[in-house]
């Protein structure tokens, strides 16, 4: 990483923190910028705090953003004191956020007015992964701004790949978020035939992730030894209805990998979503 390259990040959930500390550890010049106070007391003093995501954006070239939805999204970039008020030209804004491709392609667009590039980038992995730079980053955007954040990128990310232009990054995560939450489904209706047929679920779920039947919802299930605690209400499924939601309402028809994802959420009871700066607590492992 160029030393000449600055770098803030807004978004400090339970994803968003280890990455910037992640990016911190690995002695980028970084500005981080949130709403609560408490979420800045895990960085140490080499971490400048800005007063506002304008003041963040002078401070920084490529800037990471990892909160809930497009809203947030957008209130960031150009609300009050917003970052577009900071970046200069030629900046990169990289959108860790799962959002509608439209709206990220819309924010590429309005942010070019201003000269500044979006790149898509949602990550899958999870809070322990993003804490070693082990992310599986999805890109999409143009290969000027990719190059240009390319460095930020490869510090977060193992696993990066790219995928064409700006949404691409998205419309994959959708697909991916979508899939596990179908899984999930998949593996509750699994135990409960299981159950039907005199079938311990819990020793059904560890043979099963050894086996051929294997996935990483069957894992998720094994090692919590069994369905309650994603049952249950929580930033990760507010983050799967979501992205579930997104993908139902821009796919042509009702797939059936939507739909098994869209019964399992609505037997889900999801509070509200988070708020900014714990908006990326809701990416769980997804």
């Amino acid at each position: 990483m160029s030393q000449a390259l600055r770098v803030g990040f807004i978004g400090l959930g339970n994803i968003g923190t280890p990455m910037a500390q992640h990016l911190a550890a690995s002695g980028v010049d970084l500005t981080i910028w949130a709403r609560r106070p408490d979420a800045l007391e895990p960085f140490g003093p080499e971490v400048t705090r800005a007063a506002t995501p304008a003041e963040l954006g002078r401070r920084s070239d490529v800037v990471g953003i990892c909160v809930f939805d497009a809203d947030a999204v957008t209130d960031v970039i150009f609300g009050a004191d917003g970052l577009i008020e900071g970046l200069a030209p030629g900046s990169v804004v990289l959108l860790h956020s799962t959002v509608p491709p439209d709206a990220a392609i819309a924010l590429g667009e309005r942010c070019a007015e201003h000269g500044v590039m979006v790149v898509d980038a949602p990550i899958s992995g999870g809070a322990p992964v993003a804490a070693l730079g082990e992310l599986t980053i999805m890109v999409g955007g143009e290969a000027a701004a990719i190059e240009r954040a390319r460095p930020v990128i490869d510090i977060l990310g193992a696993n990066v790949f790219l995928l064409g232009g700006l949404g691409a990054g998205q419309r994959t995560k959708l697909l991916n978020n979508t899939m596990l939450t179908a899984q999930l489904g998949l593996v509750e209706s699994l135990c409960a035939l299981a159950v039907e047929l005199d079938v311990d679920p819990v020793v059904l779920l560890q043979t099963v992730a050894v086996s051929s039947g294997r996935s990483f919802a069957v894992e998720m299930y094994a090692r919590a030894g069994g369905s309650a605690v994603f049952r249950a209400p929580g930033p990760a499924s507010n983050a799967l209805t979501k992205d579930v939601g997104i993908l139902s309402g821009i796919a042509q028809h009702d797939y059936d990998v939507i739909r098994v994802a869209r019964e399992f959420l609505d037997s889900v009871e999801t509070p509200g979503a988070a708020g900014h700066d714990g908006g990326s607590t809701s990416k769980g492992s997804a």
